[in-house]
């Protein structure tokens, strides 16, 4: 089942002044604009196309640009398109002491926007720690926002998920000990503002020296590469698809094959929509596995291309668009499939 979106918007005191402005839902053009948490920047640049400019957004990640060019394969390809609309870009910012930063602490915002607050899958989502670090994000956030929020008509705006285990991030209580009072909540308008209608969450698994990285690459970069650093607990990548007419945004995560990465591994399965199970095709059985337990079988290689969108499940189109019209995160769809790569 999909948990419900919900924009939650703050201010720090006084009403709104009415403009006559170009708007966007809750942003005006002359808005101030400060986007934090971004992840392949597509938000910002949603804003600055229908805007036609840039030049009153600062946009920022906390990823480095290596992080960010390895994570997405259009993240650097968005932020060069804001930069040319006059958009201000950092990277490597921390929410939690942002208000620091040499050039932030100088502004003033009247709107500070933090989409889908989350400092990653360290533990179970619901369990006891996951959720007081991700309180500890909010707060961190929400006390270094304030600071830096325009006097008077200033809103923080966090869009989040509701119900249980996010409820328990206490996001209300968070903002109120920070100085902030709640001004409204609304349903979120993810096809309005977003670049994709859907965001799926696609896991790579398999032993260690199968390929994973190379496939991964050539699925989301088309090239390849022949020497890959081993991957250390988790690798992301990205890529932007169409199926039913509807812009689908793929996460896809390439997970370690070591020993050592086993129990970890296990914790990133949870929100997948699909899986691909990879292995070297010098290894037998592995297709009556296949068949046994009703996966998709195929080989394929990253050399040379052969069958990779396919193993992803992009030409043959598995199962269609799972979730309710208009979510942007879909339901498991119990999707696998089992390829073999190539030497």
């Amino acid at each position: 089942m999909k948990v419900p979106e919900k924009e939650v918007k703050m201010e720090s005191s006084d009403e709104d002044d009415e403009e006559d402005e170009v708007w966007r839902k809750h942003y005006s053009s002359k808005h101030r604009i400060l986007l934090v948490g971004e992840g392949d920047f597509s938000f910002a640049l949603c804003l600055a196309n229908h805007f036609g400019s840039a030049r009153n957004i600062v946009a920022t990640c906390r990823d480095s640009q290596d992080d960010l060019e390895r994570k997405f394969s259009d993240g650097i390809r968005n932020v060069r398109k804001l930069e040319e609309r006059g958009c201000l870009v950092f990277y490597g910012i921390d929410v939690r002491n942002m208000s620091q930063h040499f050039f932030l602490r100088t502004q003033r915002f009247d709107r500070i926007v933090y989409n889908f607050p989350h400092v990653g899958f360290l533990f179970r989502e619901d369990s006891f720690c996951q959720i007081q670090l991700n309180k500890e994000l909010v707060e961190g956030f929400l006390r270094n926002a304030r600071v830096l929020l325009k006097k008077g008509d200033g809103e923080i705006h966090v869009t989040h998920k509701e119900g249980e285990p996010y409820n328990k991030w206490e996001l209300v209580e968070e903002a109120m000990k920070a100085g902030l009072q709640l001004q409204e909540t609304s349903e979120a308008d993810p096809v309005g503002t977003m670049s994709y209608a859907y965001l799926f969450k696609y896991i790579v698994i398999g032993d260690t020296g199968v390929g994973k990285s190379c496939l991964l690459l050539q699925f989301t970069d088309n090239r390849f590469q022949p020497v890959h650093d081993l991957t250390i607990g988790v690798e992301f990548g990205a890529r932007m698809i169409t199926i039913e007419n509807k812009p689908i945004k793929l996460q896809i995560w390439d997970t370690a094959g070591q020993e050592s990465f086993r129990s970890i591994t296990r914790s990133y399965y949870r929100g997948a929509a699909g899986a691909l199970l990879v292995y070297d095709i010098t290894r037998g059985g592995n297709e009556q596995f296949a068949k046994e337990h009703g996966l998709v079988f195929m080989e394929a290689s990253a050399k040379t291309a052969q069958n990779v969108e396919e193993s992803y499940g992009i030409k043959v189109g598995y199962g269609g668009i799972p979730g309710p019209a208009g979510g942007r995160e879909g339901s498991s769809s119990k999707l696998a499939a089992v390829a073999a790569i190539e030497p």
